[in-house]
């Protein structure tokens, strides 16, 4: 696993959370080409640790948004994808019980600095493959924009079937690519599957998030 320092200086970014939550301090590589020129494409598993975690993505804020405004649950929750941790810090500034992962090693030094620049125990962070079997199941999972491969929507599937507890929910943040519109159909033959709103500010312009909400019954 390489420090943060290897690709370069962070980007910092302040996100302003509503009422008396604070803010959110968060840091992201400052070169996304320098993550790309050190990839081996030669990896077998190349196609799955392109630097996407790198970015802020809206669905990250647009499923923080969502998170803000619900009930905080009871039970455990885990968050896989996490890249920068956006979301699930916000969950854990709401009182989540809450591990988050990713499974670019990359990003796991990001989600550490990230949690304990805001308050929050690195021991949080876990490096997690869906595609395998998970070690536990929790009451809540969380993902945002992780439908954007066709491939990915079975395995996911596959992995809430395995990880949620029988009375779980998911919620999945989605922008609305029109690659996800299999998975979600899939989702919907295999859980309990509704569509809540929500938005995310992109460029200083609101665009909709749609939160998928799953249950296995």
């Amino acid at each position: 696993m390489t420090s943060r320092r290897q690709f370069g200086s962070e980007k910092r970014q302040v996100l302003r959370l509503p009422g008396r939550l604070g803010t959110l301090r968060l840091e992201r590589p400052g070169s996304a080409e320098s993550l790309l020129n050190a990839m081996d494409d030669s990896h077998p598993e190349a196609e799955y640790l392109i630097p996407y975690w790198a970015d802020c993505w809206p669905s990250a804020e647009g499923l923080l948004r969502y998170l803000l405004r619900i009930p905080c649950p009871r039970g455990s929750s885990l968050e896989i994808g996490a890249g920068l941790g956006i979301s699930g810090m916000g969950a854990l500034r709401r009182g989540w019980n809450l591990q988050i992962s990713d499974f670019h090693p990359e990003s796991l030094p990001w989600l550490k600095h990230n949690l304990t620049s805001n308050g929050h125990a690195a021991q949080r962070v876990l490096r997690l493959d869906w595609r395998e079997t998970p070690p536990r199941r929790w009451k809540n999972i969380l993902a945002s924009d992780v439908l954007y491969e066709r491939v990915f929507a079975p395995q996911i599937a596959d992995f809430l079937d395995a990880a949620l507890e029988e009375d779980g929910r998911a919620l999945i943040a989605e922008p609305g690519r029109p690659i996800a519109e299999e998975g979600i159909a899939l989702f919907a033959t295999r859980f309990k599957l509704r569509l809540r709103p929500s938005r995310s500010r992109v460029e200083g312009r609101w665009w909709p998030i749609r939160v998928l909400e799953i249950r296995k019954s």
